[in-house]
């Protein structure tokens, strides 16, 4: 990504199609907590700010392993 940019907060970045559109998304943790969707990257790009889906905090900053399926809302299904 580009130097001097946001994205050098981006512990985690994770692709798939997260929101069953049948074209690339990314999932991204930053190093706050906060994890970003940003949907269609194939037709949108990242020239937006994605939706967050979780708030900054303590419980995802620090974690080693991230794992999840690629099909709609399984990452936030509890």
């Amino acid at each position: 990504m580009c130097s001097g940019s946001t994205w050098k907060h981006a512990t985690t970045i994770t692709a798939g199609d997260f929101t069953g559109s049948n074209q690339f998304d990314l999932l991204v943790l930053w190093s706050n907590g906060e994890v970003t969707l940003y949907g269609d990257v194939g037709t949108k790009g990242l020239n937006w700010a994605g939706t967050q889906m979780i708030e900054p905090n303590d419980l995802w900053k620090d974690t080693v392993q991230r794992t999840g399926r690629s099909r709609p809302c399984t990452m936030l299904e509890t």
